[in-house]
């Protein structure tokens, strides 16, 4: 069919072959080929779910495989190994599109198999979620290809800048060996907040650290916060629940306990810091005793750091975050 224009001025769009002015062209990353903005639309809606998208859980294992089933406890056959979930949100600050960084980050991580995956988010205004399946620590700290997130601060993405912007972690419930591990989990959270803020860089309405908020939240959508005095114990035994999910720890999730407090960044060892401490708090909480939680220090972030110091390699980056940012306390 003859064309009506001048092709010297217009495009012809990759996907529909409709023709296209200089202005108006959309092009994906690592591509020449141009777009129009309608097709450049839907392709990009391809590569971000929207914000209900569950897929099934993959876990990824120490070694880089990944399973459909959780990993076993080492030494405790009615648990599992604890998993986590990283779930990131990013904000796109050039004039292109989200679809090159949607499909860098993709590519990249997922070159082996789905690793993570893509969502939009309603607290952004222009960017998306980056999620990734659960996975051990050792699998991100040794398979994890991290510049898939990394290499978005040369493509106009930021994080840490972005107010807007958090980075949660999911932590699988089922890795904790009874109620009184979740209790003392979340004793030491809440009472920590000063050291956690100054940790995670960031103090926020979307990850609350208020008490009161997290233990008398009513369940009942719709009416004024009522003050039920329930208890840790209570919480961690699910006898008591709230309808504020926006709290540093959130128990809404049945299979979960999410940790919303870290600020994101598209450095790696940020994350990996944030990682390793929720590791470090789970197996701490797992090892002090009740009886010390409730009478003596033990669930002070200052006998927390020292025992974090102590684990050598293990640890290593959430050690020099926490000698970096976390001011230690006067005696008094």
């Amino acid at each position: 069919m003859p064309r009506d224009y001048d092709e010297d001025e217009y495009y012809e769009c990759t996907e529909c072959n409709e023709g296209i002015e200089p202005e108006h062209v959309y092009r994906i990353a690592d591509s020449s080929a141009p777009y129009c903005s309608d097709c450049f639309d839907n392709m990009e809606s391809a590569l971000i779910h929207n914000y209900g998208y569950h897929p099934d859980a993959n876990f990824m294992y120490d070694d880089g495989h990944r399973s459909l089933y959780a990993p076993a406890h080492p030494t405790d056959p009615g648990r599992t190994a604890l998993a986590m979930g990283i779930e990131q949100e990013v904000e796109y600050v050039g004039n292109n599109g989200l679809k090159d960084g949607a499909e860098h980050v993709l590519k990249t991580i997922n070159k082996y198999g789905e690793v993570v995956y893509l969502k939009e988010d309603g607290s952004i205004s222009w960017g998306f979620e980056i999620v990734s399946h659960p996975g051990t620590l050792e699998y991100f700290m040794n398979h994890f290809n991290w510049s898939g997130i990394e290499d978005l601060s040369r493509m106009d993405y930021e994080s840490w800048n972005r107010r807007s912007c958090g980075l949660h972690i999911h932590m699988s419930r089922s890795a904790f060996k009874d109620e009184k591990h979740l209790f003392k989990f979340l004793v030491f959270i809440y009472k920590n907040p000063i050291e956690l803020i100054q940790f995670a860089g960031r103090k926020s309405s979307y990850a609350k650290f208020d008490i009161d908020t997290f233990l008398n939240g009513t369940d009942s959508w719709g009416e004024p916060m009522k003050m039920r005095g329930s208890s840790f114990m209570k919480m961690a035994k699910r006898e008591d629940s709230n309808d504020d999910r926006y709290c540093a720890v959130n128990l809404r999730n049945y299979q979960t306990v999410e940790l919303r407090f870290f600020r994101p960044s598209l450095r790696s060892n940020t994350t990996k810091a944030a990682l390793q401490f929720c590791d470090a708090a789970f197996n701490y909480t797992e090892m002090i005793k009740t009886p010390d939680v409730m009478s003596k220090n033990a669930i002070a972030f200052t006998e927390f750091r020292n025992w974090v110091s102590e684990q050598k390699d293990k640890y290593a980056i959430l050690d020099a975050r926490i000698k970096e940012r976390v001011k230690e306390r006067e005696s008094v």
